[in-house]
């Protein structure tokens, strides 16, 4: 997204909070917003020592992409509250709601949610984040590695960051340095097809390195003499650090959860059923690695209903010359012979393989790295 598209609202901003919805492909084995393989041990406090020696003291407001990596490293791990809020200022575009609670173990996000699926009566979607799993009312994705919860809507932020000239300001507290902006950077204002009226941008950030809060608000037109404005704001802010408890929700029982993992010689994918609802025997599965895809509607189905504590394995188990494989499954023993083992891609930082599949009004999904 440009600066001009966030300067006049434009709706694509919004933030998918469904992101497992069968087989489409925007789903991500890490998430899609943040850093995935960050571990700390600070589950309470602003001191989180994990991060203290990565964040910068200094008056200058570090590059964009480097705070919220900091960000994110900084909240992993951490105890606290944050509420998020985006109005882009355009009639069609929907204000976004994000509200976040994490005891530093688990996490629960309720937030807008922009496909208009898996709501609350609210119309907000819940999501809860807890050890391997993401779970929301109707999906469950398992993944070895973990997933890391949309702390905060970078592709929004950077583009305020991007648009603002910040400087120095004083701050409230001590431990925390702020920034404002009054005016745009004249690099960025150049490059922007569209005339700024105003800027009003303040930032905090916290000695442990994550934003403790940032007020922004923009004010643009299309041409230097048009009447008609459009008023961007954003607002966020981390509320409560230290002492927060959080519960799962009730969802959490009703969807189907299943993990997974590919034996020694990547020739199956195991699923364990661990809880929830069985799958029947009508609905498909399917399978993905680098070198082939089935959807799930057109893959292989259970043999047999596939219930809390059982064990089933997906496995290749033909191959043809238009590249269209077969998925097939094996209830409680490993396949006798496959077509080829699953592969794994050369870029670490793709989708690796991954196993999705129905049961009923629900969804599953695993996600496996190599090694996993």
């Amino acid at each position: 997204m440009d600066r001009r598209q966030f300067l006049m609202g434009v709706s694509g901003l919004t933030v998918g909070l469904a992101g497992c919805t069968g087989d489409a492909d925007e789903s991500d084995a890490g998430g899609t917003d943040g850093p995935t393989a960050v571990q700390t041990t600070d589950h309470g406090t602003d001191d989180v020592t994990e991060t203290r020696t990565q964040s910068d003291t200094g008056s200058e407001l570090p590059a964009p992409e480097t705070l919220l990596d900091r960000h994110y490293e900084a909240l992993s791990g951490m105890a606290f509250v944050s509420e998020e809020r985006f109005e882009p200022g355009y009639p069609d575009s929907p204000v976004v709601e994000n509200d976040i609670r994490s005891d530093g173990d688990e996490t629960l996000l309720e937030g807008t949610d922009a496909a208009q699926t898996f709501q609350d009566p609210d119309g907000k979607e819940t999501v809860w984040f807890s050890g391997n799993a993401r779970i929301n009312r109707q999906n469950h994705a398992y993944n070895p590695d973990g997933f890391t919860p949309w702390y905060i809507q970078r592709v929004t932020v950077t583009s305020i960051f991007d648009i603002a000239a910040f400087e120095a300001a004083d701050a409230a507290s001590e431990g925390v340095r702020a920034f404002e902006a009054t005016s745009a950077d004249e690099a960025a204002a150049e490059d922007l097809d569209v005339d700024i009226r105003s800027v009003d941008v303040r930032v905090t950030i916290a000695e442990a390195g994550y934003l403790r809060s940032l007020e922004a608000e923009l004010i643009a037109a299309d041409t230097p003499e048009s009447d008609e404005t459009r008023t961007t704001s954003y607002h966020y802010e981390i509320t409560n650090t230290g002492d927060v408890t959080v519960s799962a929700p009730e969802f959490v029982d009703y969807v189907p959860r299943i993990e997974g993992s590919i034996t020694a010689d990547n020739s199956a994918i195991r699923l364990e059923h661990t809880g929830g609802p069985s799958i029947p025997t009508d609905e498909g599965i399917g399978a993905r690695d680098a070198d082939g895809t089935v959807p799930s509607p057109d893959g292989s189905t259970f043999p047999e209903p596939f219930e809390p504590g059982d064990t089933a394995y997906v496995y290749w188990s033909a191959m043809h010359e238009d590249d269209y494989d077969e998925v097939s499954i094996s209830m409680g023993d490993e396949p006798a012979s496959v077509a080829r083992e699953f592969v794994f891609p050369d870029d670490e930082n793709s989708r690796g393989v991954v196993v999705r599949g129905r049961a009923i009004m629900s969804f599953f999904e695993v996600y496996l790295v190599q090694g996993a």
